[in-house]
């Protein structure tokens, strides 16, 4: 999948699972986790920001979907652990604190799941 060209995205786990819930630590991998860094050329971000939200970029939350509709490539890659997400401001104060080494990961992951330790 490295280098590829991602014709589709979502926010929940592709391809859905009808019966049950989605098996989200099978070896090998079922599912990959979505993590977005984005960077447009300026008259990709200017067409991109003048262009009506698609419905199913409305749907999923995710901008990304207008780039895909308007038939631009996102190219994905693997890697072997996943970060923590940056989706708020709140989001990135953390990462920044964490960053400058006064929140350790764990702390960061706890405040970011209310508390609650994975197993």
């Amino acid at each position: 999948m490295t280098g590829a060209a991602g014709p589709c995205t979502s926010a929940s786990p592709i391809p859905y699972v009808r019966d049950g819930e989605p098996d989200l630590n099978d070896e090998p991998p079922q599912f990959l986790q979505h993590l977005g860094l984005y960077a447009y050329r300026r008259h990709v971000l200017l067409r991109l920001a003048n262009s009506p939200p698609e419905p199913q970029e409305q749907l999923e939350k995710l901008e990304q979907l207008r780039a895909l509709a308007l038939g631009y490539r996102i190219h994905v890659g693997v890697v072997q652990h996943a970060a923590i997400g940056v989706d708020t401001l709140e989001d990135y104060d953390r990462f920044v604190a964490m960053y400058q080494g006064r929140e350790t990961q764990e702390e960061s992951l706890l405040s970011l799941t209310g508390g609650i330790k994975a197993a």
